[in-house]
């Protein structure tokens, strides 16, 4: 039996940790099954020959951002010979990916083509998806899914079971979106201020930015470099989290993480550590309504008067920091909304009160796997 599992953990932290815990759920479910590895975003004809193609029992895809409108052929190129030789597909734990996101934007269009895969997928399994928002996805469109979870919930091991009692370092997470910078230093102002004792790593889960000057980076990245101009100004050590498992010791050496970035959030969860995520699309709002932990809900549109222009707040921020001027700002719009006390006042509680609301984060965890997730890797072929 031979299973192709596709990847597109290139350099994201998130996407290798999909990878990486689904590659090894598959492994102990199926010990006997040989896997060959393929890049999902190539036709799987310039990687391998029709022989080896033949040979292939089923395709297996982790998770990623599978349910979308051009999840076929775009993200998933696959090629004509997997439904001509009708090879079984599966997605273990697709999820979507919704901005800004409201529960009544939840009923996606899809093209033709997906519809196709869709429609492919569904007659080998249901379709296997990461969070409740993504399972609702599919049922309006009356797709059968199934709630397995990210295959990133699921560890071999756990370091803390949620028993922390005070807090020496906070790993900060980056946002995704770049209207969120001025809001994430406001965050981790507060933390400074209030508790300078604490050492706070700011991680950047795509990589840390090199240089401001390069004219193709897009604004996201521009925005990152300001990031950590002001982080490394203010003190704060800096992780490089993008790539392999081989950082992964700078998140379990820390006690509690606070961001945007939901595997940063899924991996503290998953391994016994408190984490408070902001949320920035559908993504983070599904994991949150699905394992019901502490977060803020921060996906709010684009409207007169929650957002204002960067011009002036911008130019004084960057005199105070000696950051370069030019890093072409002037149209990006900010959140203006200050979140940064009530999320220090509510870390803080939940520290007095014992992490009382992640207590039942590992139980909802285990039963999604016990459930859902290992009874259907185990109905593979």
């Amino acid at each position: 039996m031979k299973y192709l599992m596709l990847h597109r953990a290139f350099k994201n932290f998130g996407d290798f940790l999909i990878f990486e815990r689904g590659l090894n759920l598959v492994q102990r479910l199926k010990p006997n099954v040989e896997i060959l590895i393929g890049d999902a975003s190539e036709s799987l004809e310039a990687q391998f020959n029709k022989a080896e193609l033949k040979m292939i029992n089923a395709i297996v895809v982790p998770g990623g951002p599978g349910i979308r409108r051009d999840a076929f052929p775009n993200i998933y190129p696959l090629s004509e010979c997997v439904f001509r030789e009708r090879i079984p597909t599966y997605f273990l734990g697709a999820g979507c990916k919704i901005y800004p996101y409201f529960k009544n934007k939840e009923l996606l269009p899809f093209s033709s083509k997906t519809k196709f895969l869709f429609d492919y997928l569904c007659t080998f399994a249901p379709i296997g998806v990461r969070d409740i928002v993504t399972y609702r996805v599919l049922s309006l469109k009356k797709y059968p899914a199934q709630l397995n979870g990210c295959p990133a919930w699921y560890s071999h091991k756990r370091v803390k079971n949620f028993s922390i009692k005070n807090i020496k370092k906070i790993i900060f997470s980056t946002p995704a979106y770049a209207e969120n910078a001025f809001q994430f230093i406001k965050i981790l102002k507060k933390f400074r201020q209030k508790n300078p004792e604490i050492e706070c790593v700011v991680s950047f889960n795509h990589g840390v930015p090199q240089s401001h000057q390069n004219s193709a980076w897009n604004i996201k990245r521009k925005m990152e470099f300001f990031i950590l101009e002001w982080a490394r100004k203010h003190g704060c050590k800096i992780a490089d989290m993008s790539g392999p498992a081989i950082n992964y010791d700078i998140y379990d050496d820390s006690d509690v993480h606070i961001g945007y970035g939901v595997h940063t959030h899924i991996y503290f969860l998953s391994m016994g550590m408190p984490s408070f995520l902001i949320t920035e699309d559908s993504r983070g709002c599904g994991v949150l309504e699905t394992l019901n932990t502490p977060g803020v809900v921060n996906n709010f549109p684009f409207k007169s008067g929650l957002y204002f222009k960067t011009a002036n707040c911008l130019s004084s921020m960057v005199s105070n920091l000696n950051v370069p001027v030019g890093l072409g700002l002037k149209r990006l719009v900010l959140r203006r909304e200050d979140i940064s006390e009530v999320l220090y006042n509510d870390v803080m509680l939940e520290f007095e009160r014992n992490l009382s609301s992640f207590q039942h984060v590992l139980q909802t965890i285990d039963s999604f796997y016990e459930k859902n997730m290992k009874p259907y890797i185990v109905s593979l072929p």
